[in-house]
């Protein structure tokens, strides 16, 4: 029996550290693309020309990337009480899943920071913070800031929506806030709350 069958209070969980470098991990391939091309049009001025300006302009995606990575895992804070689960996504989103509104647990793929345009010359290229993980899916009230931005938007007309109560189903990545969930306190929690799902 796990140590945590006796869920205390509420809790509350902040993302691991591993969150960033591996929302990162699938944008590598296309920030190589980004520094070849680099290389490419600044050699036209030369080979030491193409070589600083590929390794400076990746240098400084890359910089840029991890910035708003390490902002948005900050913000990300996941809540654990008798009513629900509390999710403080980033950006000022905040996702409300009552108990009863938890429908499964498997893999879910959650999208960390809006999609980027990097321009290399002509070739422009998207970008974006997605990662998969294993979490909870279920029906949400979503909070959204004040002055919402196009991107986030979208993403919320993405979601499939229940017309009757207006919620929207989300993923929550577990994993991302602790590797070991399932043996963990967010385990016993969903487990004490929810003992139909399979944990």
């Amino acid at each position: 029996m796990s140590q945590y069958a006796g869920v205390p209070g509420p809790a509350e969980f902040r993302m691991v550290p591993e969150t960033r470098g591996r929302a990162l991990l699938p944008m590598v391939g296309l920030l190589v693309l980004f520094a070849v091309v680099l290389l490419l049009l600044g050699s036209l001025g030369g080979l030491v020309v193409g070589i600083l300006a590929s390794a400076i302009g990746t240098i400084a995606a890359v910089t840029y990337l991890m910035l708003k990575l390490n902002r948005l895992t900050a913000a990300n804070v996941l809540r654990f009480d008798d009513r629900g689960i509390h999710w403080q996504a980033g950006g000022g989103v905040v996702h409300e899943v009552a108990w009863a509104d938890v429908t499964g647990v498997g893999p879910v793929n959650v999208q960390l920071a809006p999609r980027r345009r990097l321009h290399a010359g002509p070739v422009p290229r998207t970008v974006q913070a997605s990662m998969a993980d294993h979490g909870v899916q279920g029906w949400s009230t979503v909070t959204l800031p004040a002055r919402t931005p196009a991107v986030m938007r979208q993403a919320l007309a993405a979601m499939p929506v229940d017309e009757a109560s207006g919620k929207r189903h989300i993923g929550i990545p577990l994993g991302s806030f602790d590797p070991d969930w399932p043996a963990g306190p967010i385990g016993a929690w969903i487990r004490a709350r929810r003992p139909d799902l399979r944990v």
